[in-house]
Formats: C-alpha cells, sequence, structure tokens
C-alpha cells in the first residue's frame, strides 16, 4: 500500500477533527517526504543442535506505526500570522493529547487514494493512539514544523465504508484489499433461547464453538475475531469461557472468496483491508 501524503486527509480525535493538505495550502500541511505508514516483523529462530543452520517459526506483522510532520503554515501579516499559528498549535496539540487514554479514545486518520481503481472508496487508519509526542522540528517566518507518531493495533488500513452482511447457514463472504481482516460477528438468538453457535471460514479450516447460559431471543453474542474476545450484546458480559480454546481458532477472511458457515442468524461487520 502506498499512500500519497499529498492528498486531503483528516484525523479524527475525541478533541477535535483536524484536516491536513487544505486547497489553499494554510493551516496544516503534511511534509510527504517526513511522512510514512510502516510495521514490523515479529519473527524468531532457534538453532539446531549439532549442525548449521536454524529452525524458523512463524513470522507475525505488528500494527501499524504512522510518523507524520505537519507543517503550520499562514498566509496573513505577522502579529495575526502569530495568533494563527498558536491557534494551529493549541488545535493539534489538544487533539493529539486526546490520544493518550486507551481504550476509550482513539483516532482515525482518513484519506481517499487517487485512481483507488477496481477498489474505488476512502481508507482510514482505525483505533490510533499517541505514541510519541509532538516535537517542532523547524521554525520560520509563517511557519512551524511538528513531528509526531501514532501507532494502531491493526496491521493493515481498512476501507471507510463497512459492510453488513447476513449470514444463516452457508455463504460466500467476499473480502476487498490485499490483506487478511479479521471481522466482528454478532450472532443472534432467533425464535428460542441461544445456548450454544459454531462459526466457520471452510477455506481455512478454522472455526469457533460457543457452549454457555441461555442468551435471551432478541440479543447477541458479539465475537471479535481480531481482539478474540466473546460478550453479551457486544459489551455487557464476558462469555468468553464459552470457547474451548483447544477446539476453537479465532479467524480471519483472506483478500477474495471465503466460505462462510455458521448455524445461528449473524450479522458480520466487514472492511476491505490493505496493507
Amino acid at each position: 500500500m502506498i499512500i500519497d501524503f499529498t492528498l486531503p486527509f483528516t484525523l479524527e480525535t475525541p478533541y477535535a477533527d483536524l484536516d491536513f493538505n487544505a486547497a489553499d495550502g494554510s493551516g496544516m500541511k503534511l511534509v510527504p517526504e517526513q511522512c510514512v505508514a510502516k510495521y514490523d516483523i515479529r519473527s524468531s529462530k532457534d538453532n539446531i543442535p549439532q549442525q548449521d543452520g536454524s529452525i524458523l517459526h512463524r513470522r507475525f506483522k505488528t500494527g501499524y506505526e504512522i510518523g507524520l510532520t505537519v507543517q503550520l503554515w499562514s498566509t496573513q501579516d505577522q502579529i495575526a500570522c502569530g495568533e494563527a499559528l498558536a491557534s494551529y498549535a493549541e488545535a493539534l496539540d489538544g487533539a493529539l493529547s486526546s490520544l493518550m487514554n486507551p481504550p476509550d479514545q482513539y483516532g482515525r486518520l482518513k484519506w481517499t487514494p487517487a485512481g483507488a481503481g477496481t477498489f474505488p472508496g476512502g481508507r482510514m487508519f482505525d483505533d490510533l493512539r499517541l505514541l510519541e509526542s509532538p516535537t517542532p522540528v523547524q521554525q520560520a517566518q509563517g511557519a512551524m514544523q511538528v513531528q509526531f507518531v501514532l501507532d494502531t493495533p491493526f496491521p493493515y488500513a481498512i476501507d471507510q465504508a463497512e459492510r453488513d452482511i447476513d449470514v444463516d447457514g452457508t455463504v460466500v463472504i467476499t473480502a476487498d484489499g490485499n490483506s487478511k481482516y479479521w471481522p466482528v460477528v454478532k450472532v443472534y438468538a432467533v425464535g428460542s433461547p441461544m445456548t450454544s453457535f459454531t462459526l466457520s471460514n471452510v477455506d481455512l479450516g478454522m472455526s469457533i464453538q460457543w457452549d454457555g447460559a441461555a442468551v435471551t431471543v432478541g440479543e447477541y453474542v458479539e465475537v471479535n475475531m481480531f481482539n478474540s474476545t466473546v460478550f453479551l450484546n457486544g459489551d455487557e458480559t464476558n462469555l468468553i469461557a464459552g470457547v474451548d480454546p483447544t477446539t476453537s481458532d479465532f479467524f480471519w477472511l483472506e483478500p477474495g472468496d471465503n466460505q462462510i458457515d455458521t448455524n445461528q442468524p449473524s450479522v458480520w461487520l466487514v472492511n476491505g483491508a490493505w496493507t
């Protein structure tokens, strides 16, 4: 995924939303050559006893880190310019400070790629927190540059438009993007109280079996595949004890078609994932 940091971006935070790269050039502008979004690879290996070589273990991606350099810029006269820069700096500091208290406060960095081709539409880094505090790196007449780093637990950016897909039985879910994606699944008690359910990605050979106390008709059990959590109605009661870790796997969707099987009515929240 190549990101063009000259495009308009919006950083949504609990404090305020900040727009970067306004058409008139004033306000807050990203410095493209000093902006980067990257992830690292977590790896491990063991020596092979009594011979050359190593045993390589499975590799995993970390969540993304997004390093940004923002130029605060004003074209006004000297006095008004100083006031404008102070206002921009206060807004930036307030927005970034509001991203320091997980899990309740987080941000989103949104943009729309130019020429997205087969997969048009906006994308975003979700669940952003402040990793490195803002640091002034350059100051001149009418301008100031500030660097900071955000991070997200996710190893991908996602589409801004989420799809809600109803599943009851066996269906094919097509995941957009070029990266695997861990969906959120809401499993509903319909017709009678629910005491068990099974969710499966047939193509991966992975499934989750849940057994527990009866869930009242109209309520649901929310399975967050990425966080490996199971809650009643999303956040009321932790139901993870109903999942046997020796026989169940929290699974993902591969890019493209995935054959999904369920034995209870469910809604799958799916985004295209990009890396």
